[in-house]
């Protein structure tokens, strides 16, 4: 079936040029080596990721898309998005100019020093036991707290409270004392909201994420990095945003996580130098 542009781009969420150029990164990994079968080629493979990408399930039309049954379409998207995955280093990764960052940063909020902000979203996924990890210990554990810490990445991270404040990860003033403490958080939201409208934009770009992904959790994992991927992608080909009403059903933690000395030492720092009057 034949698509006009915009036709198009509302049902795969990117437009007809974008594709053909994921198309071409993705081409080694999507060919088949024999042609028993009539195998899918590597447009049809990554037309079929798209749509589930924009819709969340496998079976609302996206099986019969190119003919093919419900299993063979969901043995496509989970190659097609560990393909997808495969390029998270060249399109997921902190810019090389960190003092260009910090300065695009400070025009935000006038927050100093900040070179990104983080949070939790949540992805309804089908669970089979109870349980959930904290946003603070994900982030101790991850890759960028390590670089952090260690000094290899040179800046500061903006968290909400359910982070614990660290002197790379500075989060709000709970109970603030004085204008200066005021004025602080003030900028952290203003900076700090940055990473809340991502979020919305990736949700809004691919609403399976919003909608939910019913699929094993090896699997999930694999989609949410293409699909962080491929929302990079779309910018870098300028791609439009989509404006479709999502509602974030996050619950916030009532948990407040707790500082460290060299986390308040580094905000009351940041407060006298910048904010006190």
């Amino acid at each position: 079936e034949e698509y006009d542009d915009e036709a198009f781009r509302l049902r795969f969420r990117l437009r007809k040029e974008s594709v053909s150029d994921l198309v071409k990164i993705l081409a080694k990994d999507l060919e088949h080596q024999t042609r028993r079968g009539l195998p899918l080629t590597p447009m049809q493979q990554v037309l079929i990721a798209l749509r589930f990408y924009a819709t969340g399930t496998f079976q609302r039309g996206i099986g019969d898309l190119f003919g093919v049954s419900v299993f063979a379409a969901c043995r496509v998207i989970h190659k097609v998005s560990r393909a997808i995955a495969k390029q998270k280093r060249q399109f997921l990764s902190i810019p090389g100019n960190l003092a260009d960052v910090k300065r695009k940063f400070y025009d935000v909020g006038h927050s100093p020093g900040v070179i990104g902000a983080i949070d939790c979203t949540h992805v309804r996924v089908i669970s089979r036991w109870p349980g959930s990890t904290h946003d603070s210990r994900i982030f101790e554990n991850s890759n960028i707290a390590d670089k952090l810490r260690g000094g290899v990445l040179d800046g500061i991270l903006l968290g909400d409270s359910g982070y614990a404040c660290r002197a790379y990860l500075l989060t709000p003033i709970l109970k603030p004392k004085n204008a200066g403490e005021v004025r602080y958080n003030t900028a952290h939201r203003r900076t700090r909201c940055v990473i809340e409208r991502c979020f919305g934009l990736l949700k809004r770009r691919f609403p399976c994420l919003h909608l939910g992904l019913r699929t094993a959790l090896p699997n999930i994992l694999v989609i949410i990095v293409a699909t962080a991927v491929l929302h990079n992608f779309a910018l870098i080909h300028r791609e439009q945003d989509f404006d479709e009403d999502i509602e974030d059903e996050n619950v916030p933690f009532d948990i407040v996580a707790a500082a460290d000395a060299s986390g308040n030492a580094k905000r009351q720092l940041i407060i006298s130098r910048y904010f006190a009057s």
